[in-house]
């Protein structure tokens, strides 16, 4: 089962086509890819679709669209490989990425966890940008929890 971040721009101001080039933009300066089609169905998101929001994901690379490098726990391998940079690190970049991601709307919903879930299966929390690294620490384990993440400036 693969590894998912997606995310989810409340109350956006500009048009999308500028937003989807601001945010494709913005992912060139970390070491991550946006995915704007989503190359699965997640069940969770039709809710948000019927409401035209805007919705990406996140992934490792331009190639696959699952996160299984970008949210490995440390001390772990993913088909033989392990993460260079401490999930630390990696969890502080998304932070940065989403604070610059919530200049362009008033709140994003991310879903970290695993693909193929409902709705209902995800923890949700409620929080404040700068809460951004410490709440996903619980996500630094080998049986990480599945994030709904309602993220405020």
């Amino acid at each position: 089962m693969s590894r998912i971040c997606i995310c989810v721009m409340n109350g956006t101001a500009q048009n999308n086509e500028l937003l989807l080039k601001e945010i494709s933009s913005l992912v060139k300066g970390y070491d991550f890819s946006v995915f704007w089609n989503l190359s699965y169905e997640e069940p969770f998101l039709d809710r948000y679709r019927k409401e035209n929001q805007v919705v990406f994901s996140l992934s490792d690379s331009d190639r696959y669209d699952n996160c299984e490098m970008l949210l490995l726990p440390d001390k772990n391998s993913f088909n033989g490989q392990s993460n260079s940079v401490s999930f630390s690190a990696r969890m502080h970049c998304l932070a940065n990425f989403y604070e610059r991601v919530l200049a362009n709307c008033t709140s994003i919903d991310v879903f970290i966890g695993n693909s193929g879930l409902e709705f209902s299966e995800f923890e949700k929390k409620s929080i404040h940008i700068s809460d951004f690294s410490s709440v996903t620490n619980c996500l630094n384990t080998a049986v990480p929890p599945d994030l709904h993440l309602s993220i405020n400036k």
